[in-house]
């Protein structure tokens, strides 16, 4: 009702992916005319809505950390897109913030492509990268990246930088025949272990 959220933000469960898949907060549209860009957010105010031809389109705003912006869908997008238009979805959003085609001096979101959020570490990770220093990895570790990848098989290629700094000595290893899925519980490791340094290659 006060526009404010007392306990936790929709997103808190997305916060990995807001960070980690090149997506821009709706505030920055203004400095990306032109480029193609991802936002994302939780979906409110959807309408469901037709013109005086009798075309149908829809309409809602997603809201981000840094704010909100009112998103459009005509025709096509509309029949291929309308059923993310559910209030309290939270989706990622592929397109162009560009100058209306008709309406010079008006700018809009180009809907290129719409995706749950929960589907995007699943879809678009190719590569996880962890840097590892040697100290570092003890058997606790290894037991849990063994038993994470064996339960959790994807189509993500895991490569490991293991680092001896005090001997300068650096050992890469890549997994051939074991992908992973990029689950939440290795997720929340790789978020709560600090000294492993990630990094993603995605779509």
């Amino acid at each position: 009702v006060v526009g404010i959220y007392i306990s936790a933000h929709p997103l808190d469960g997305y916060k990995f992916e807001m960070q980690n898949y090149s997506i821009s907060a709706v505030t920055e549209l203004e400095n990306k005319k032109g480029r193609q860009i991802r936002i994302a957010g939780f979906v409110t105010d959807v309408a469901h809505m037709t013109t005086k031809k009798g075309s149908k389109f829809g309409k809602m705003v997603i809201n981000d950390y840094s704010g909100h912006m009112e998103l459009v869908l005509w025709e096509n997008n509309y029949v291929q897109y309308g059923n993310y238009l559910t209030n309290g979805h939270k989706i990622m959003v592929t397109g162009t913030y560009q100058e209306h085609k008709y309406k010079p001096g008006v700018w809009e979101f180009n809907i290129q492509g719409i995706m749950l959020l929960e589907n995007v570490r699943k879809t678009m990770t190719r590569k996880l990268m962890l840097a590892i220093p040697l100290p570092k990895l003890d058997a606790d570790m290894v037991n849990f990246l063994t038993e994470n990848i064996k339960q959790n098989p994807g189509n993500t290629e895991l490569l490991l930088h293991i680092a001896d700094i005090e001997h300068n000595m650096f050992v890469k290893l890549k997994s051939f025949n074991q992908k992973v899925e990029l689950n939440d519980a290795l997720v929340h490791y790789l978020m709560e272990h600090d000294q492993i340094q990630y990094s993603l290659e995605v779509a």
